[in-house]
């Protein structure tokens, strides 16, 4: 009946009453096909990680976690918290539907950052952000994490979007924010700062003034200063108060800052090079063999040329942008220094945009995996920004339009990028699918040899479950009896081995929580000769007593 009123009473609303009413009536729309859109790629991607426990590698570590002392070492103070608001006990479904939930909201909030509107383009941002390689090897190997890092990638994005609003309020409340991403995982600050210079690119773009857009860069680097300087201050006093460590392994903060040891420019260097290596070097999913030759080579390429192109496009758009605000400077000097000064501060942004989107390989020194590179998505998400505001550029007069129709150029302007996009995410839902599968049969395949080795040990002569020490030594990558899921090969996401039983741990993790035996686990300090000599399971002696332990060796 509403609807009917408005049509009815439609001539007695002002031009500016009508705008808004349709501008809320287009935002509802866009809301609700974003969050659907979202949801169908959550599904298509990670459906099947939903529903199945594929148990391997740290998921395998910890169906419970209880690790907080650690996460709190490692800098991830959020950790713990967010455990108790969830629970301890790593459940697929609950953890995947709270992703999605962070999932959703990410996308929307991104959306709206960049005022991305067109449907077309919704779904390939949509596409772009869920069905990355960093959440496919987090989902897969790492899922008592997974919806902590959406919930860190989705604090990224708020604290941007808050900053992008202004005002004391909202300033503040992005600085929390940040704090809550860098607690949750430091790796998603660079999605902050590839964020930040996204924007500055969009207002430069749009012929802001570059001493206004520089003007909002430093307010921006105050405002991550400061959550930094939170974060640290927060993080050091609750090591004190609860008297935890500093990690100092390969993925800890004990030597943040310290270059003593390797060269800064070298570092850069890298940082550099594994961004480019990310668009040069894709990985595909498997497919057929033919003739001795596998055929994923095909996809690799596509993918290198869709790369090629959607760069080409990104490029192109930023000339004719270019063009656009020269052409609109006026004659004066003033007006040409400062479209010159602009061009001089895109030109920087570009050239720092790479070392923002990898900026955890510089605070690492260079250590860095699947996990830590989200943001190198985000020239996707600048080109999906610069095809969907582009009917301004066709508008510029300086277009020909005399061979091809304006309607056929708008069209090809504002949808090349998102059909490109196409590939790519088509190209990682079928990875994800397969690496989830892959992962599924390596869980089925590491319950059957651990409930055949449990079946041998029951057997020997002398064993009392509970009672006797039993040690595992070797490592199940290793060993003999274990051999690469054949037809799966190509299937090597981080976090992945030839089986679920990746590293020293997970073994004793398959007998407490899936076989659930009873049994008195225990470890050697050191191997000795008799160890040595004992051959590898399933042969006959690689089970045997020494001492009063009974050993099962595993691998030399």
């Amino acid at each position: 009946m509403k609807k009917h009123k408005f049509v009815e009473d439609e001539k007695g609303f002002t031009h500016r009453e009508r705008d808004l009413v349709r501008g809320k009536h287009m935002r509802k729309i866009i809301s609700q096909f974003t969050v659907l859109t979202t949801l169908f790629f959550c599904l298509f991607a990670h459906g099947y990680r939903f529903a199945n426990n594929i148990l391997s590698h740290d998921a395998l570590l910890e169906v419970v976690q209880e690790d907080s002392a650690w996460q709190i070492a490692l800098g991830r103070i959020m950790h713990p918290v967010l455990i108790l608001l969830r629970g301890g006990i790593c459940s697929p479904w609950l953890i995947c539907i709270l992703e999605t939930t962070w999932f959703i909201l990410t996308v929307c909030f991104m959306a709206d950052l960049f005022n991305i509107h067109s449907e077309a383009h919704l779904a390939a941002l949509a596409g772009i952000v869920v069905c990355s390689h960093a959440f496919i090897s987090t989902n897969a190997a790492f899922l008592q994490c997974a919806d902590f890092y959406a919930f860190a990638l989705f604090m990224s994005v708020l604290g941007v979007w808050l900053m992008k609003k202004g005002g004391v309020l909202k300033t503040a409340v992005g600085i929390i924010c940040l704090v809550l991403c860098l607690g949750t995982y430091q790796a998603y600050i660079c999605v902050t700062l590839a964020l930040i210079v996204m924007l500055a690119i969009r207002k430069l773009s749009d012929g802001e003034y570059w001493h206004s857009t520089a003007r909002n860069l430093f307010k921006n680097a105050l405002v991550l200063f400061a959550s930094a300087f939170l974060y640290l201050i927060g993080w050091k006093m609750l090591q004190r108060i609860l008297g935890i460590w500093t990690a100092d392994t390969y993925n800890g903060m004990a030597h943040l800052g310290d270059y003593s040891d390797i060269s800064f420019v070298s570092v850069i260097i890298t940082c550099y090079k594994n961004f480019l290596r990310f668009f040069t070097n894709p990985t595909p999913f498997s497919t057929m063999t033919f003739r001795n030759i596998n055929m994923s080579i095909l996809w690799e390429w596509l993918i290198r040329f869709v790369n090629a192109a959607i760069f080409i496009k990104l490029g192109i758009n930023l000339y004719r942008v270019n063009r656009k605000n020269r052409y609109n400077c006026s004659s004066d000097g003033e007006s040409r220094q400062q479209w010159i000064c602009g061009n001089i501060l895109m030109i920087f942004l570009i050239v720092v945009f790479p070392l923002c989107c990898n900026f955890v390989c510089l605070m690492s020194k260079g250590m860095e995996h699947d996990l830590m590179t989200f943001a190198f998505i985000c020239p996707y998400i600048l080109a999906i920004m610069f095809d969907d505001n582009a009917a301004e550029v066709n508008n510029s007069p300086r277009i020909n339009t005399s061979v091809i129709s304006a309607h056929s150029m708008r069209w090809f302007i504002s949808y090349a990028t998102s059909i490109l996009l196409s590939v790519i995410i088509w190209s990682n839902v079928v990875y994800a699918n397969q690496t989830y599968y892959k992962k599924s049969l390596q869980e089925q395949a590491a319950i059957s040899l651990m409930t055949r080795i449990v079946n041998d040990i029951e057997r020997h002569e002398g064993y009392i479950p509970g009672v006797t020490p039993v040690a595992f030594i070797g490592s199940f990558e290793k060993s003999p009896y274990t051999v690469e899921l054949s037809g799966f090969t190509d299937i090597t996401p981080y976090g992945m081995g030839r089986t679920a039983l990746t590293y020293f741990g997970t073994d004793y993790a398959m007998l407490k929580y899936v076989i659930n035996v009873n049994m008195n686990l225990t470890r050697v300090d050191e191997l000795d000769a008799e160890m040595f000599s004992m051959p590898c399971y399933p042969v006959d002696g690689s089970i045997n007593y020494i001492g009063d332990v009974l050993i099962i060796k595993i691998s030399d």
